[in-house]
């Protein structure tokens, strides 16, 4: 999992995992594997058929411009 400047860590992160972790992770620039980022929270799993409905349904709505 990236942890670069650009992926909103430094406030994302605290939020869902934990100040102390959060900073262990940013200071360290450990990467963290799937199965443990599902158990300490920073990712979200969902079904591959519920996944792709919601991608869709949100690029349609991106391809029609803002209202």
């Amino acid at each position: 999992m990236a942890n670069g400047a650009g992926d909103g860590g430094r406030v994302f992160w605290p939020l869902r995992i934990g100040p102390h972790r959060a900073k262990y992770y940013l200071m360290t620039g450990d990467r963290i594997d799937v199965k443990t980022a599902q158990q300490i929270g920073p990712v979200q799993t969902n079904d591959d058929d519920q996944l792709t409905d919601e991608a869709l349904g949100i690029a349609v709505r991106l391809a029609a411009g803002s209202a």
